[in-house]
């Protein structure tokens, strides 16, 4: 009878144990928070101002998958005073950022100019698409030329900037499969 008890405490002491690693490992806030601060950290455009910066992440479904991953999206919204070309080809190279599933430089950078974003709301967050359900990979704004594609093309305000959304989106698995 000892035996089997001390065989008990055993095995539940190593099951929390191995649940406790799993969910430190796994900590889906603290994951979606060093993905956003890759994009906080990354260096803007000179003549350019950060107007604002957000995060969302949650279990989207539909446009990302099923909902068995936990979506982590970061954006910052910009205001420049160089053209249009200038930002699309300061950001042309950018170096992709690091998933959060792999640690791999996989995601690309998105870019949504005024005029032709949508502020997506799934449930209490947000993350942002082009005005017609694309994500805004910059290959969407340049032609076969290197040109800007006409439907595309943004002016400077009165004021003389353009302002501009800059995203990254990550997806991992999370344990335990709870929101």
């Amino acid at each position: 009878m000892k035996k089997y008890r001390m065989v008990i405490i055993f095995l539940v002491i190593i099951f929390s144990v191995s649940l406790a690693v799993k969910l430190i490992f796994t900590d889906k806030q603290r994951i979606s928070d060093e993905f956003a601060n890759q994009l906080y950290n990354y260096p803007i455009p000179p003549q350019t101002e950060i107007i604002k910066k957000g995060k969302s992440n949650g279990k989207f479904a539909g446009a990302f998958g099923n909902g068995d991953y936990w979506n982590a999206f970061s954006y910052m919204t910009l205001s420049s005073k160089l053209s249009q070309e200038e930002i699309l080809d300061y950001y042309r190279n950018t170096d992709l950022f690091i998933s959060p599933e792999s640690n791999k430089k996989t995601i690309p950078i998105e870019i949504y100019f005024k005029g032709h974003l949508i502020k997506e709301k799934h449930f209490q967050e947000y993350y942002y698409t082009l005005n017609h359900g694309f994500r805004g990979l910059l290959t969407r704004y340049i032609d076969d030329n290197g040109q800007i594609k006409e439907g595309y093309k943004v002016e400077k305000s009165p004021k003389g900037k353009i302002e501009y959304t800059i995203q990254i989106h990550g997806q991992f698995n999370y344990f335990p499969k709870i929101s």
